[in-house]
């Protein structure tokens, strides 16, 4: 069993690394212009070779030319940017569109006096007619220290 193995072994080895003379002829005069000695390891590499250069090459061609473009999900960033600023704007719009609405029932709400009185807990009721609320009970007398201060930066404003 293990002579069969080896044997396969070598038999591909063998053809593998096998010699095979490539002629170029004139076909007219069949003189030989150019002779090579080849193997298929030889012509798998070079194959191999070829198409990964082959590859590398088409691929840098794309990427650095503008052809780039026309692949799907590879765009430019500038554009990218310009999406992403437009996007900013639809959304600053719409937001604003929403508050304009909001306004213009508010003033139809006014117009047609659908209005009915909000008693919220964050309102204030003000009245003035409480002497509490008298703006004129809140009177401050300057004291020593502001007088100075005053003083020095009229003095600095002269300058």
């Amino acid at each position: 069993m293990s002579i069969n193995k080896i044997s396969k072994k070598e038999y591909w080895k063998r053809k593998w690394l096998s010699k095979y003379r490539l002629v170029v002829m004139d076909d007219s005069t069949f003189e030989e212009k150019t002779s090579f000695k080849l193997s298929r390891m030889n012509i798998f590499v070079f194959g191999s070779l070829f198409a990964f250069i082959l590859i590398t090459l088409t691929t840098v061609f794309i990427i650095y030319s503008p052809l780039r473009q026309y692949i799907l999900g590879y765009t430019a960033v500038e554009n990218k940017r310009e999406t992403l600023g437009l996007l900013f704007k639809v959304d600053s719009l719409q937001q604003e569109i929403e508050n304009n609405e909001k306004y213009l029932a508010s003033i139809k709400k006014v117009l047609v006096g659908n209005i009915k009185p909000q008693h919220d807990k964050d309102t204030v009721s003000f009245n003035i007619s409480n002497p509490q609320n008298d703006p004129k009970a809140y009177r401050v007398t300057p004291n020593a220290q502001d007088s100075i201060l005053r003083a020095e930066v009229a003095e600095e404003e002269k300058k």
